[in-house]
């Protein structure tokens, strides 16, 4: 999650981005729009990792190649 990102704006000009700070940008930066900014920095929140995962994968192999690159992909895991 994005906390605060240091941005150069078109004229040139460093902000700081928080959703408190320049709000507008800061929901452009999170995806909500085109390229209006270069990013220089970032501060982001993470969260501790579960101490289970769980994933499902569905691959229907049609042709040799696919079910030899599922078998590599799923030998991976």
């Amino acid at each position: 999650m994005i906390y605060c990102t240091g941005i150069v704006t078109a004229d040139g000009q460093r902000q700081i981005v928080t959703k408190y700070q320049n709000p507008d940008l800061f929901w452009i930066l999170r995806g909500g729009g085109g390229a209006y900014v270069v990013a220089l920095s970032a501060i982001l929140r993470t969260f501790p990792s579960p101490s289970m995962l769980l994933t499902y994968n569905s691959l229907s192999a049609v042709y040799e190649t696919q079910y030899a690159t599922y078998l590599a992909f799923t030998y991976t895991l």
